[in-house]
């Protein structure tokens, strides 16, 4: 939903769509949910016009995607986190910190 009204090609499933509630078994039917959602939507999703490069598409709707470097960069900065408490990965919680992390590739 985006503002209260169903947002066509846009889906999600699991804990993103209902909380952090149910067990594995929980995600199937969810799933289902998901997928006849898309379904009902398909006539009308592949009329629209889509960028070939995706990435260009998002950045040209002002977004910043992440990269594949990027998303390695925050993997090492979660197992970096996750040794300075002396524990195995752990997970960066914010959107800001997902992003400085992403940004240090070197």
């Amino acid at each position: 939903l985006r503002d209260g009204a169903p947002s066509p090609g846009e889906y999600v499933a699991g804990w993103i769509k209902r909380g952090p509630t149910g067990v594995i078994g929980t995600n199937r039917p969810c799933a289902k949910e998901t997928v006849r959602s898309l379904l009902d939507d398909a006539p009308e999703l592949v009329r629209r016009d889509v960028p070939e490069d995706p990435l260009a598409g998002l950045r040209a709707a002002g977004l910043r995607p992440v990269e594949w470097p990027g998303w390695l960069a925050i993997e090492r900065a979660e197992a970096e986190l996750g040794r300075s408490l002396g524990r195995g990965v752990v997970k960066i919680p914010d959107w800001a910190g997902l992003r400085r992390a992403a940004q240090e590739q070197g």
